[in-house]
């Protein structure tokens, strides 16, 4: 452990350290030079690229959710793509959005389960845990121990309990007023996120 300790404080050290860089500086030609300067435009030209399109889906995503809940209803299908076109189809996108969320803590649970009811709670809502190795910990002798019984150590092990939205949670939000409802007031509390939809030109 103390080589372990010695490489982290040596880390933390170099992090906190404002010695001049060391890094040699050297003169391009003319060509390069060129090559320099329309690198960096280009560079500006895809940052204001991308913050024009995260601007555009922002303005997209509410009348792209909004149709696609419309396509769902009327098809009776769950579908996660709608194709968008323009009156004169001359734009089409993409939009798709997955039956995915964000890491929900299972120190939401009690409080997701008051919000549901304990019937829905069963068919929305399933728990998955990640169990991890406390590696600060683990020495050879207790490795070896491991391999043939975890016995008294198992508390090396470590876990992340999260719970996990289930297909069933998505669709009767779609088709369920009542559904929706809970839905939104979940995802409003911010224990309940999806994530974004996306867009791509179809």
């Amino acid at each position: 452990m103390a080589g372990l300790s010695s490489l982290k404080a040596a880390v933390k050290k170099k992090k906190g350290s404002t010695k001049k860089s060391d890094v040699p500086v050297v003169t391009v030609s003319d060509v390069c030079a060129q090559a320099m300067s329309d690198f960096c435009a280009a560079k500006k030209n895809v940052t204001a690229a991308q913050a024009a399109q995260a601007d555009a889906e922002a303005r997209l995503t509410p009348e792209a959710d909004r149709l696609r809940d419309v396509a769902c209803h009327e098809s009776g299908k769950l579908s996660p793509s709608v194709c968008l076109t323009s009156a004169d189809n001359e734009q089409r996108l993409l939009f798709t959005r997955k039956s995915q969320f964000k890491k929900i803590p299972d120190d939401f649970e009690d409080a997701i389960r008051e919000a549901v009811g304990e019937q829905k709670y069963g068919e929305w809502f399933k728990t998955h845990t990640n169990w991890t190795i406390d590696a600060s910990r683990l020495t050879d002798k207790l490795a070896a121990k491991l391999m043939k019984a975890l016995g008294p150590d198992v508390d090396i092990i470590e876990s992340e309990t999260v719970l996990v939205p289930t297909e069933q949670f998505v669709r009767d939000a779609m088709f369920d007023p009542s559904a929706r409802r809970v839905a939104e007031e979940l995802k409003e509390s911010g224990m309940v996120e999806p994530f974004k939809g996306s867009f791509k030109i179809a």
